[in-house]
């Protein structure tokens, strides 16, 4: 058995289901309980982390009626940003605002709620 950087076990040719089975157990184990604080895992670095870079607003005054109840607002991103490519994000009020999007176009869609007196931030990644 060959004990790697970060603790897991890699079974090595030879060894018999009493060192294999255990040492998959632990492994497994390991994953689930990592944290990525570079003591059980890799520590992440910033450069892990992708920052959303552009931002769009939705005011009240963007929803217009789709159906009973419920508002759209069309959006187009900003820049060269393609809908297929592009992480969105919405929030409202610091909050993530888990909402229904459609696509229209290659860079543009809707964005539905049920309240039109929101103001939401539209977030690009």
């Amino acid at each position: 058995m060959q004990t790697l950087s970060n603790g897991y076990q890699l079974p090595e040719t030879g060894d018999r289901g009493s060192v294999w089975f255990p040492a998959i157990e632990s492994n497994i184990q390991r994953l689930n309980d990592h944290t990525h604080n570079g003591v059980n895992s890799e520590r992440l670095t910033p450069e892990a982390f992708d920052a959303f870079t552009d931002s769009t607003s939705l005011i009240p005054a963007n929803w217009t009626l789709h159906s009973s109840g419920i508002y759209r607002a069309a959006v187009t991103m900003p820049g060269s940003k393609l809908f297929d490519t592009t992480t969105i994000n919405l929030r409202t009020n610091g909050r993530r605002l888990y909402a229904d999007i459609e696509k229209i176009t290659d860079n543009t869609f809707y964005v539905y709620v049920n309240d039109n007196s929101l103001t939401v931030t539209v977030l690009y990644l």
